[in-house]
């Protein structure tokens, strides 16, 4: 059912974005990555003009405008509120909740102080340090690019030319006037920058990233962190704007669609920024059209207009086809294509376009991109979300054990106070209001949560124990204002700003105010602190007790002895055949540990190493060669073996369990023993080889049952820590950063899957993750399994089983994997740079290749990890690639040959065994 705005309009697209040509009342429109609904009633240009440089009405920067060429930038603008994530955060103010303070300033001769008001100098502070830097990047992007971005394009004023940093203001709401307009001016600011990064790229100057970073002393994850924001990051949603191409030359602005014409081929059919371009009415036109509308054929044809013309409606749409070297239109009987080209990628799946509804509604304003890692599907309101949380609680509460529950409702208890959390607390939320009404969840650091946290009434804030985390939202109690509001004067009739003596500067000159010192000194070695502060670092937040970790639990030698290698107590062992002590130690994974005299384990292990077959091994020393052995006997687990794409797994499904309950996949035939021999799964009871597994570090794969024909979906993008300039060495903030994102990934809806992956992935999930037994039993989403693999052949039937999977972006966010360059050539890469890549830790193949690996999280394996976390602390830490971190945790292998050897002993005897299915 269609809505009153659009009844009486049968061409209207039914999707979020179109591109093609219109016709209106005004004449016609060819659009690129348009919104149908803006086009509905686009303004003339007398009423959505380009500001001029200086002055800037508040709306200016949150609609599309007519494109005037000093400024073509302005399309760049995003469509939502770029204040987010950890540089533009501190600018996400409103005439509610911007920090006003009262000041004295020395009075006239008849006063000795007079009162007036500003921003909070913290605030402040933190405003111009992210001017500098910002104006510094600009500066020397534009130094590598040689020149202007194109003749007659300039930079608005600076922020600080708005007056913030003079806290001089005669009244309280004209502070926040001020305040808020200085904000808004760092809007072109951001925007040019992001001309920039579209320019320096497309005229492929070498490793300009590099040059930037040596030019400056800028931070290198300042760079990264400029990239992935609402700056750099050209997968957002931008606001566009409209070109007149009917403007001859005898007219004010004839230079419009000349100047701006340059801008044009790096955008079109490349970026989602909305483009309008007005044809008019009467075609052809008289002035040359941009080339590179010709090149693409996008230009209205007679048999175009002919067609618009035989539409019904006061405004009618012609859809086009975006993709290849030429545009084609859809008029003639083709079916339109359901997404633009570079429709956003919730729109589309990769090698399929979704099916739209044969009657769908019309579409609403796009949402909004949501914050990656913050659990917030897309479209989804916090009511929902609540909703949604609250089922997945209830469904959490079954599998929680009574230690949990106790810490859990002791931290219930601890939140009743209302408080902000300290350090170390539970995590806060702030839902962020974009336009059109939506709310986006996004993280804030414990910092800025604690400065905000009064912006929010007791309603406006929301404790989940389950999770740990604090949610604040307006839209919780939306009738309570936590502070009265201020009302704003809109009118410039008392506005002033600073306007430089000549209007053609590149960069215009800053007025003498305070703070213009920073400005012009700015090196970029600030870079680093302004970054500390927006991630929240210090040396204490980031570094753990070592003598306190969580996720360790010391395994009983003798338990490991008899569990994972089947050893018989005592028994007599062959005097010939031993294995040395210290080998021993590295073999079971505790070098410190002293072999008994009369201990059999050093026989075993040496034949272990030795076997070729399991007739090789002596009938006393293991107990799947011995003739009475409690594995002969029934067992309460189902086991299957499978093969899948030249591996085999093994399947254990516990009997009497629910059809619904999870089967568990390993592939090491020494670890389902192990589960055999401990009575794992005994009592039906799948939740207790998962927690045992996770306990032990082992890898294990939780698969689901789902109907054959269960769809899979494309796994989400994680972006990576980024990439980096030949020499780089690592700082407290690349280090930060990197705690930061790991922990906010492993936090996330996906970040539990890391804990059945076993070495380094599993240890550092479960050094997180405080309740991660509880988290491993539970149920998982339906996304995240979708995006996981299938097991073929295990329960037959219309029944398969699905397990989650994490990406190999999302393994390397774990890891801390840098890509570095090497500073030597190479024609394979793009930038034509050799790249190698480094981590923190190391990757999952390297680690399962070293000596320190025995199939489980051994002491070796803590001791080890705790000393690199102690090398972290003190920032003394190497970061190694692939090949250095083999040589480093090399140790002694032949711990990994005895797991491998006993691996294929294990899988013999399951092989052979009568209970074991195939």
């Amino acid at each position: 059912m269609q809505s009153s705005i659009t009844s009486g309009l049968p061409t209207f697209p039914k999707t979020p974005y179109f591109d093609g040509f219109i016709q209106t009342k005004v004449g016609i429109f060819g659009v690129h990555y348009g919104d149908p609904r803006f086009l509905l009633d686009i303004p003339l240009p007398s009423e959505a003009a380009a500001p001029d440089g200086y002055r800037f009405n508040n709306e200016d920067f949150r609609r599309p405008l007519w494109l005037d060429p000093k400024f073509p930038y302005l399309v760049l603008l995003p469509r939502f509120s770029p204040f987010y994530g950890p540089l533009f955060s501190r600018l996400n103010v409103n005439e509610k909740t911007v920090p006003i303070v009262e000041v004295t300033v020395p009075g006239s001769s008849f006063k000795q102080f007079d009162v007036r008001w500003g921003l909070e100098q913290k605030l402040v502070d933190s405003w111009l340090y992210l001017e500098s830097l910002l104006r510094l990047t600009l500066r020397t992007m534009m130094d590598l690019y040689g020149s202007r971005p194109a003749e007659a394009v300039y930079t608005f004023l600076s922020p600080i030319n708005y007056c913030y940093t003079e806290r001089n203001a005669t009244s309280r709401s004209n502070a926040v006037k001020i305040a808020l307009r200085s904000r808004d001016a760092f809007l072109p600011l951001m925007a040019e920058i992001m001309l920039m990064f579209i320019l320096l790229d497309a005229r492929d100057i070498k490793d300009w990233r590099g040059r930037l970073k040596d030019h400056t002393k800028l931070n290198w994850q300042w760079i990264v962190d400029l990239e992935q924001s609402a700056v750099g990051n050209m997968t957002i949603d931008r606001m566009g704007g409209l070109m007149d191409l009917t403007l001859a030359k005898t007219h004010l602005d004839h230079h419009l669609p000349r100047h701006a014409r340059w801008l044009l081929p790096h955008l079109l059919g490349k970026h989602r920024v909305p483009l309008y371009f007005f044809y008019g009415n009467d075609l052809p036109l008289k002035e040359p059209i941009p080339d590179a509308l010709v090149n693409l054929g996008f230009v209205p044809s007679q048999s175009e207009l002919d067609y618009l013309h035989s539409l019904d409606g006061e405004v009618v749409f012609s859809r086009w086809s975006t993709t290849g070297s030429k545009w084609q239109s859809h008029r003639n009987g083709r079916p339109p294509s359901t997404t633009s080209s570079i429709a956003p990628a919730h729109l589309q799946a990769k090698g399929q376009e979704p099916e739209m509804p044969s009657a769908p509604p019309p579409p609403s304003t796009p949402f909004p991109d949501v914050e990656r890692d913050s659990g917030q599907k897309p479209g989804e309101d916090i009511h929902a979300f609540m909703q949604r949380r609250r089922l997945h609680n209830e469904k959490r509460a079954k599998h929680e054990s009574a230690d949990a529950k106790k810490g859990r409702l002791a931290r219930e208890h601890h939140a009743s106070a209302g408080a902000a959390p300290g350090k170390k607390g539970a995590r806060v939320f702030i839902w962020e209001e974009e336009g059109g009404g939506f709310f986006i969840r996004r993280a804030c650091n414990r910092t800025n949560a604690a400065d905000r946290w009064d912006e929010f009434t007791d309603h406006q804030r929301g404790y989940d124990s389950f999770s740990n985390q604090w949610d604040l939202c307006t839209a919780l109690a939306p009738n309570e204002v936590a502070e009265p509001d201020i009302v704003v004067d809109d009118d410039d009739d008392d506005f002033f700003f600073h306007r430089p003596a000549e209007s053609t500067d590149v960069l215009p000159a800053l007025p003498d105010v305070p703070g213009r010192d920073v400005l012009e000194g700015e090196t970029g070695e600030r870079a680093a602190q302004v970054l500390e502060h927006a991630y929240g670092l210090s040396r204490e937040d980031l570094c753990e007790d070592p003598t306190r970790l969580p996720g360790w639990q010391p395994q009983e030698i003798r338990s490991i002895v008899a569990s994972r290698f089947g050893s018989i107590e005592n028994s007599t062992a062959p005097a010939s055949r031993r294995m040395q002590d210290k080998a021993c130690g590295w073999a079971i994974g505790d070098e410190t540990w002293s072999v008994p005299p009369d201990s059999s384990l050093p026989a075993l292990l040496q034949h272990i190493l030795d076997a070729s077959d399991l007739k090789a091994i002596p009938a006393n020393l293991m107990d799947i060669v011995s003739s009475d052995s409690d594995l002969d006997r029934e067992w309460n687990v189902h086991v299957k073996i499978l093969k899948q794409h030249e591996r085999v797994l093994y399947e254990l499904f516990p009997s009497g369990s629910h059809s619904s309950s999870p089967s568990i996949f390993l592939e090491s035939a020494a670890a389902v023993l192990q589960c055999l021999r401990s009575g794992w799964g005994n009592n039906s009871d799948v939740e207790t080889i998962i927690r045992n597994l996770v306990k032990l570090g082992v890898a294990f794969y939780p698969g689901w049952p789902r109907p054959v024909d269960y769809a899979p979906l494309v796994p989400p993008t994680q972006p990576t820590l980024g990439r980096r300039h030949a020499g780089y060495i690592p700082t407290l903030v690349d280090f930060g950063v990197y705690v930061e994102r790991r922990n906010s990934f492993l936090r996330s809806p996906r970040g539990r899957v890391a804990l059945f992956y076993g070495g380094i992935v599993g240890r550092l999930a479960r050094l997180v993750l405080s309740d991660f037994e509880d988290l491993a039993c539970y149920d998982p989403s339906e996304e995240n399994l979708r995006s996981g693999t299938r097991v073929e052949g295990s329960r037959g039937g219309e029944i398969v089983l699905w397990h989650e999977q994490l990406t190999e972006n999302e393994i390397d966010i774990i890891c801390g994997v840098y890509t570095v360059e090497t500073g030597q050539r190479s024609a394979a890469t793009e930038g034509g740079q050799q790249l190698k890549y480094i981590s923190w830790w190391p990757t999952p193949t390297a680690f399962w290749s070293s000596g320190l690996n025995t199939g489980w999280w051994n002491s070796n394996c803590e001791r080890w990890f705790v000393k690199r976390l102690r090398e972290m602390e003190r920032m003394s830490v190497k970061l190694f690639t692939y090949a250095e971190w083999k040589n480093k945790i090399r140790y002694n292998t032949l711990s990994r040959k005895v797991g491998t050897k006993n691996d294929k002993l294990c899988g013999e005897y399951l092989a052979a065994h009568p209970h074991v299915d195939r």
